[in-house]
């Protein structure tokens, strides 16, 4: 033997030494002194047949239950009152101790696979303390040995190819319904708390929206037109078949005009009450046909007032992802917004010979070469000499002529109110003394009928 190995076992600590260290002989007797040479030759033996399994040497206390502790202390006392006696231990009790080692051993091998095999599983515990109640957790916790055991039961091989294949084992059933229940709740959660981000998210937008809406409002000021306030007496929309724009008209104008302007999240719980007012403005131009005339055609301008409310129920976003976001709004009153004035066009026009006017301007309705044919309110129809039909207007228009021409000359009093220009009234004073079309019979006059059913016999 070298000197090296010698000095090697002289620091390999002794028998005696090692035994109180290791849980597995720390049962047995210890203490060697007086024991017979034979009988501790034997339990010498005995003790490194116990050292050489590797397993029996990482035993901890732990791996010990209180029924394992009882049946060692048993089978050790049995060995030590033999070793007291002088006697060698008798084998039964020696291999009795050894087995119930083995017993230790395997389990401890069992609870390592399975501690393996549950970490690989790796349970959503704390999903499951999250989202379960007590009962059903403690129902999942009692799920998990059975998903262990399918886990076991499964080659390595089969998991590779086919993940999750021991799930369909029946021992994991009860395992994987729970798990689906927990990752279902957790979706429903996150669900939810995304929708609460939604909530606040659409809330504050909501709010911010409404408070830039109410001060745009308040500062709204009722747009100012140039209409002469007196045409509203002589009914300007009455004076010819104007073609005014209709409610439905204006309303559809009006909702465009709103939606453009609102900010789209307001858009489905604004409700809005309209009013509107219509300004016919009618102007006239010069024209030469059979005499000197004004053709007269009319400027439309709407101006609607919307008074917004803000509506007391729901905003409901749909999510991609599959669910709903409804934001709930409070009533209240917003304010008014006003749209326009917009030019309307309208159609329409209609003719008076200056020769006419310039009778209506000195309060008469008929003179030389003029003459009513029909007065029908709100219409009169007049028969003009030179002219092939006869000219209609309104009894409101005669009533504005005859007015306004009280204070100045008629065509002054015109253009002061904007209804012709300079230029126009310049070429209706140039002809307003000109005599109507000499020759002809005045339109409106009756024809010879039997002269002319006389003719057609013929």
């Amino acid at each position: 033997m070298t000197s090296e190995q010698i000095g090697s076992q002289a620091n390999e600590p002794s028998l005696e030494d090692l035994m109180p260290m290791i849980p597995a002989l720390r049962f047995l007797p210890a203490d060697f002194s007086g024991i017979e040479p034979e009988a501790e030759l034997r339990y010498r033996r005995f003790l490194q047949g116990l050292l050489s399994e590797k397993t029996a040497q990482e035993l901890t206390d732990n791996d010990f239950r209180e029924e394992d502790k009882s049946k060692l202390k048993e089978y050790a006392g049995k060995i030590s009152e033999s070793l007291s006696k002088g006697q060698s231990p008798a084998t039964y009790d020696m291999d009795e101790y050894k087995e119930t080692l083995k017993a230790v051993c395997a389990r401890k091998v069992v609870k390592e696979r399975r501690i393996a095999a549950l970490n690989e599983i790796d349970p959503p515990l704390d999903d499951a303390k999250k989202y379960l109640s007590d009962h059903e957790y403690q129902q999942f916790c009692d799920s998990v040995p059975g998903a262990i055991d399918s886990f076991l039961a499964t080659s390595e091989t089969d998991r590779k190819v086919v993940p999750g294949v021991w799930l369909l084992n029946t021992k994991a059933f009860g395992y994987h319904d729970w798990t689906r229940v927990i990752q279902a709740r957790k979706r429903e959660k996150a669900r939810q708390k995304q929708a609460q981000l939604e909530y606040d998210r659409h809330l504050d937008s909501l709010s911010l929206a409404v408070e830039k809406v109410k001060v745009h409002l308040a500062q709204s000021k009722k747009p100012k037109f140039d209409y002469p306030a007196e045409l509203d007496k002589y009914h300007p929309d009455w004076w010819c078949d104007l073609g005014l724009p209709t409610k439905e008209e204006v309303q559809n104008w009006a909702k465009r005009k709103i939606l453009e302007w609102l900010p789209e999240i307001m858009a489905n719980i604004t409700r809005w009450e309209l009013s509107w007012k219509v300004w016919v403005l009618p102007r006239a131009a010069y024209e030469s046909a059979d005499a000197p005339c004004l053709r007269w055609h009319f400027d439309g301008h709407v101006l609607v007032t919307a008074e917004l409310e803000l509506k007391t129920g729901v905003i409901r976003k749909h999510r991609p992802e599959g669910y709903s976001v409804d934001v709930q709004a409070a009533g209240e009153k917003l304010g008014s917004i006003f749209f326009g004035p917009r030019e309307w066009l309208i159609l329409g026009s209609f003719t008076t010979p200056v020769a006419l006017l310039r009778l209506l301007a000195k309060g008469e309705l008929e003179g030389p070469g003029i003459s009513v044919t029909q007065c029908w309110p709100p219409y009169m129809t007049f028969a003009i000499q030179g002219f092939d039909e006869e000219v209609e207007v309104c009894d409101d228009f005669v009533r504005f002529i005859r007015d306004i021409s009280k204070e100045k000359p008629l065509l002054q009093a015109l253009v002061d109110r904007g209804l012709i220009d300079a230029d126009t009234a310049k070429l209706a004073e140039s002809k307003w003394d000109q005599p109507l079309p000499a020759g002809g019979s005045p339109c409106g006059s009756s024809p010879d009928l039997k002269g002319a059913v006389a003719k057609l016999m013929d």
